[in-house]
């Protein structure tokens, strides 16, 4: 089973958080669209959207991302959610759980929450390298969005742009196979 695949093979929606959404709408808007159309469905729990700055409602519905109003029940949970996690990061780990989807943070701790918890989580950048693999993007536009990233998140260490590198290559070379 490929990563971003249910058991059943079929595309496994996406659950974005605030770190990636706020590191797509700075480096490249675009690849929100690209996501939604090739990676599958790429879902937002409202309340994640607000505390995106620059993207609204309608902005989502342009680029295809499916906005979730969470239930009460996820919600409640996510507000009696303790540790590191803000309420947003709880409430995208909880609906990604609740529906077999995959959480995509940038967020060390909702990453390692999400693993400790059984539930799929990958990188933002995990998912621009599926869009490479799928070849919907080319290598220069990959490695463009990471140094415009590199440039506004200051959580994108030099070693991150060169992990990417390494990443994408390999990415790269599989498709040649």
């Amino acid at each position: 089973m490929s990563e971003g695949e249910t058991a059943s093979g079929h595309s496994a929606a996406l659950i974005l958080d605030a770190s990636v959404l706020i590191d797509l709408c700075e480096g490249d808007r675009e690849l929100l669209g690209l996501m939604a159309d090739t990676l599958g469905p790429v879902v937002v729990p409202t309340p994640v959207l607000g505390e995106v700055a620059g993207l609204d409602d309608a902005g989502c519905r342009g680029f295809g991302l499916q906005l979730l109003e969470p239930t009460i029940g996820q919600m409640s949970e996510a507000a009696s959610g303790a540790g590191a996690l803000s309420f947003c990061d709880w409430l995208c780990l909880i609906v990604a759980r609740d529906g077999g989807w995959i959480c995509v943070t940038n967020d060390a701790a909702l990453l390692r929450t999400c693993q400790e918890q059984g539930v799929s989580a990958m990188r933002g950048l995990r998912a621009v390298l599926m869009l490479v693999e799928s070849g919907v993007i080319d290598r220069r536009r990959a490695m463009t969005f990471v140094q415009v990233l590199r440039k506004v998140n200051p959580y994108i260490k030099p070693g991150v742009v060169t992990a990417f590198a390494r990443e994408l290559r390999i990415t790269i070379r599989k498709g040649q196979r």
